[in-house]
């Protein structure tokens, strides 16, 4: 294996961010630190390193870890919706609510954006909404197709 690709530190990184304790959130930031030295064009490794900044509450440098996902692709709808989950939980909603929705205009099936906006949504209060997105995301996920290999 090629000891300068950043792919399997990435792949790493997002095992060890599902499980969300701390010892592993910080095993996931330096992996995906690694992977945006390794790779600085990549658009996954910058927003893997935005997912567990703000996992550790880093919020400053996850908004600068996808802001730098969405300048360098403005169509990967996880980059943005995590832009816009950050600014709604800065209380910059219109700002928010401006990147999710383009979120949604990349694509409009995406669950993860539903799930994020539903964060930014019961973060800033609007419990109403919350719900709707969450109901919204779970409709989408029940709604994949079977692959065969659930349990």
């Amino acid at each position: 294996a090629d000891p300068t690709y950043a792919a399997p530190r990435v792949f790493l990184g997002h095992l060890l961010l599902a499980k969300k304790d701390p010892q592993s959130l910080q095993q996931a930031a330096e992996l995906f630190a690694a992977a945006t030295k390794l790779a600085p064009e990549d658009v996954t490794a910058h927003t893997g390193s935005g997912e567990v900044l703000l996992e550790l509450g880093q919020v400053d440098a996850a908004l600068a870890a996808f802001e730098k996902a969405v300048a360098l692709d403005p169509t990967y709808t996880p980059a943005v919706s995590n832009l816009a989950l950050v600014l709604a939980k800065q209380g910059k909603s219109a700002d928010a609510e401006a990147k999710f929705k383009a979120a949604l205009e990349l694509n409009p099936l995406d669950a993860g954006t539903y799930y994020r906006r539903a964060q930014g949504s019961e973060a800033g209060g609007n419990l109403k909404g919350a719900s709707a997105d969450f109901r919204r995301a779970l409709e989408i996920l029940m709604n994949l197709p079977s692959t065969g290999d659930e349990v």
